[in-house]
């Protein structure tokens, strides 16, 4: 899994709030895309490496 993001520099006031949106999106909803993708991954494999092996992924399967 890859890691990236982006950020705002500017006072509260001052950033539209599009841009925050844009930063929300990216920063957070990326990373749970990402994880979905990975879940769904997991739980059709089979054998070692399975969601059966991974005990923190257990709720989501």
């Amino acid at each position: 899994m890859s890691n990236a993001g982006v950020s705002i520099y500017g006072w509260l006031m001052d950033v539209p709030v599009e841009d925050m949106r844009g930063l929300f999106r990216t920063n957070f909803g990326n990373v749970v895309y990402g994880l979905r993708l990975e879940a769904e991954h997991l739980r059709r494999a089979s054998g070692a490496g399975g969601m059966e092996d991974c005990p923190n992924t257990q709720r989501i399967a």
